[in-house]
């Protein structure tokens, strides 16, 4: 039998204008690590993947024809959706929101991403181009602390991305301003935190305090721990938790 060889569909294959989120789910390979011998930690896990894994199904079913896609990756979760209109920008922070909000409130999981928009394409597992590259390092090279920023250009006045009348509406509903001047998804004191914020903020806290409390040395890597929590603490207090 001869061998087959793959011939890859190249036509009509190009960059769309899309929204693209890049979000990384904090301590997971600590967490990992700690499964092989402790159930509560494996249960942890399952139940993490598994709100993911249903977020991933409900959000392709419900937006079918409109090309949203969500891919997972070890610990990483990449989520988009093509850019028409501004509706569509309310519509991914409301996604993002939800995501977060639920792993807190779930499981007291730790987010941190980006959120930007341009040439991306995304089709199942495989995403790639320069809008996938600049969220990439919103997340890992600026958000720095457990939050999911906003690129700066996506929330220019008389921009091209939003109006400013749901531009002020946004930033009222779902979004807070961070010492450093950057947006982020404001899940715990935006208008739509109940009815889970309670939760969130006390499964988060005391993630935090038990994380502050492990550290008995002080090297870079407790050291960025140590800000992320401090951060997270500081952030549950600002809303009212």
């Amino acid at each position: 039998m001869g061998e087959e060889y793959f011939t890859p569909k190249l036509e009509g294959q190009e960059y769309d204008q899309y929204l693209v989120a890049f979000i990384d789910i904090l301590g997971f390979r600590s967490i990992v690590e700690k499964s092989a011998n402790n159930i509560e930690y494996f249960s942890k896990i399952l139940h993490a993947t598994q709100i993911i894994e249903h977020f991933v199904g409900y959000e392709k079913k419900k937006s079918e024809g409109r090309k949203v896609e969500v891919t997972q990756f070890s610990d990483s979760l990449v989520i988009s959706r093509p850019f028409l209109e501004a509706n569509d920008l309310w519509q991914i922070i409301m996604n993002l929101d939800l995501v977060q909000k639920t792993l807190a409130s779930d499981v007291g999981i730790m987010i941190r991403g980006g959120l930007t928009a341009g040439k991306l394409y995304h089709k199942g597992s495989i995403s790639f181009g320069p809008a996938f590259v600049d969220a990439y390092y919103l997340e890992s090279k600026v958000a720095k602390n457990p939050r999911i920023i906003i690129d700066p250009k996506l929330l220019e006045p008389n921009g091209d991305y939003i109006n400013d009348a749901r531009l002020d509406m946004l930033k009222k509903s779902n979004l807070k301003e961070d010492v450093d001047g950057y947006y982020f998804i404001n899940f715990l004191g935006g208008y739509f935190a109940e009815p889970v914020g309670p939760e969130a903020a006390k499964k988060l806290r005391e993630y935090a305090v038990l994380e502050l409390a492990n550290i008995r040395e002080v090297n870079d890597q407790t050291e960025s721990i140590r800000k992320k929590m401090e951060w997270m603490l500081d952030y549950i207090k600002q809303c009212g938790y």
